[in-house]
């Protein structure tokens, strides 16, 4: 129920984003987006899903720095996963299109029932963002992430695909 809360209320934000100026957002802007809507990576395999959410500020117009928090259920139980990123873009010119890189770092705690683990993740990324409104942004990315489980066992997905909702303020 808090997923499709949160969802509804990013949705209501990237709508209202419309009102604002049509340029790039840059230095001393911040972001607020919805990473990971489909729950398409390794927390899968513990039957765990629920979108990451993620609120960033840009500390040049290239650079921006973010933290994120992931609300995962698991087999009922509600847990929470913290992280945090970097983004470097690429501006090429095109004044809708911009390419990016992406680096994040996340740590969950995971209790699905029969018992508890702690996830460390680490992710690069290639992206390309698109903007659907002057403040707002759909944006796919691609890449690889690294999973430790407890220490016990890793996992690697290359390839891992990821759709972005953002919206500038």
């Amino acid at each position: 129920m808090l997923n499709r809360l949160l969802a509804l209320i990013t949705a209501a934000l990237l709508l209202s984003a419309t009102a604002h100026a049509a340029e790039q957002p840059g230095e001393g802007d911040f972001a607020l987006f919805l990473t990971q809507p489909f729950s398409s990576n390794s927390l899968e395999s513990f039957g765990a899903s629920g979108p990451t959410y993620n609120l960033g500020m840009f500390l040049s117009d290239d650079l921006m720095a973010y933290g994120s928090l992931r609300i995962v259920n698991a087999d009922g139980n509600t847990n929470l996963g913290l992280g945090g990123g970097a983004r470097i873009y690429q501006d090429f010119g095109a004044p809708y299109l911009r390419t990016f890189f992406d680096g994040s770092l996340s740590y969950t705690s995971l209790d699905d029932g029969d018992g508890s683990f702690n996830i460390l993740q680490l992710g690069g990324f290639f992206g390309t963002e698109f903007n659907l409104a002057p403040r707002a942004s759909l944006a796919v990315r691609v890449g690889a992430t690294f999973t430790d489980v407890d220490g016990d066992f890793n996992i690697l997905d290359l390839g891992a695909a990821d759709v972005l909702l953002s919206v500038y303020f």
